[in-house]
């Protein structure tokens, strides 16, 4: 078989493919949201909205924060990344070099504390269930004023 004669069936499959709306990987993806009856604090259509309200209202000198979509449009998450020291005095340049923690709030309301520095050790936060993002950065920034005080 020549290359040509190949290209031209992989140009006939892909219109086929695209011509059949049952391959539409967007409607795919995004009819498990309307299907899906779960309570959510935020869902796939307002979580950047919610994660410039993170960014905006969480205080500290540094604070990063993005949404994972990969479990599907109904299982959206915020990972929300936060350092207690300005970035200018992180050793090299290395945020784990700083008194940091990362955290991460799924969209049934779990807010959970995965990874941090060795520095805030004493400061324990427990995973807790929330009612809304509000709710979450209220507790997130108790958090950091109990870790502040230990300065």
């Amino acid at each position: 078989m020549k290359i040509s004669e190949l290209r031209q069936i992989i140009r006939e499959e892909i219109q086929k493919l695209k011509e059949d709306k049952s391959t539409d990987l967007w409607n795919q993806y995004y009819k498990n949201v309307e299907n899906d009856k779960k309570p959510r604090i935020f869902d796939i259509n307002d979580v950047k909205d919610n994660v410039e309200k993170i960014k905006k209202e969480i205080k500290a000198p540094y604070v990063g924060a993005q949404y994972s979509d990969l479990g599907g449009a109904h299982n959206v998450d915020i990972y929300i990344v936060v350092s207690l020291d300005d970035k200018k005095d992180w050793h090299n340049n290395i945020l784990e070099n700083s008194k940091y923690f990362r955290m991460s709030l799924s969209n049934e309301g779990k807010l959970e504390l995965f990874s941090g520095s060795h520095l805030l050790r004493p400061y324990k936060f427990r995973k807790t269930k929330v009612k809304s993002v509000d709710e979450a950065i209220k507790k997130i920034n108790a958090y950091i004023q109990l870790a502040s005080k230990g300065e």
